[in-house]
């Protein structure tokens, strides 16, 4: 249950996710899109302290989560170069390793988020308060050095649904694991069709999804 655009009340309530999560065994974690701000801001998501706050919180769940070995996804807007994406963040041992943006946002998150041009390189930047360089774009896989099987990619909503996912690209370039951040409402039906989606696309590229 998130509260929408209070930040630091949702980072606290991600925090006791992951680490219940983190008890029962899980190597892998995954949150809705946008999950620190809420996916229903609005033109809320156009605010510089929104983003500022969002940025805050993600470090954070960063640093109370340091004792936690596994990966960890969670959803923020993140302002780059004069546009607004919807991204996933990676995070591991307090670390934030990189931030992947949305390739496809839906017809109506497009009214605050900007696509993203899979062509261009993954870059390395800066976020405030953060010293670690960090890794921006969507073509990255995240491999466990101690098992090499272990190789995720992320891809955010609505991406899924169109016609040239980027996880297919991932599958096809080494990823066994593909998550996907999303937040749906829930209509009816919607459930088994996103069942079947996601089904059908794990049996296509031959990947966990």
């Amino acid at each position: 249950d998130l509260i929408v655009a209070n930040c630091s009340q949702n980072a606290q309530k991600i925090i006791s996710s992951i680490k219940t999560a983190s008890k029962d065994g899980a190597s892998l974690i995954v949150l809705p899109q946008l999950c620190i701000t809420g996916s229903t801001c609005g033109d809320l998501f156009f605010q510089s302290s929104l983003q500022s706050n969002a940025l805050d919180a993600l470090n954070q769940i960063a640093e109370q989560t340091s004792g936690v070995s596994a990966l960890i996804f969670v959803g923020l807007p993140f302002a780059y170069k004069n546009s607004l994406y919807n991204c996933a963040r990676a995070i591991h041992c307090g670390k934030i390793l990189a931030f992947i943006p949305q390739v496809y946002p839906s017809l109506k998150q497009r009214s605050y988020f900007s696509t993203f041009d899979t062509s261009l390189p993954v870059e390395q930047i800066q976020i405030p308060n953060v010293a670690d360089t960090i890794y921006f774009g969507t073509n990255i896989i995240f491999e466990d050095p101690q098992d090499s099987c272990f190789c995720i990619s992320a891809e955010v909503g609505n991406d899924l649904f169109t016609v040239l996912p980027p996880s297919t690209n991932h599958c096809a370039n080494g990823a066994t694991i593909n998550v996907n951040l999303s937040s749906l409402s829930e209509i009816a039906e919607r459930k088994n069709y996103r069942r079947l989606t996601v089904s059908a696309y794990s049996n296509k590229v031959s990947c966990a999804y």
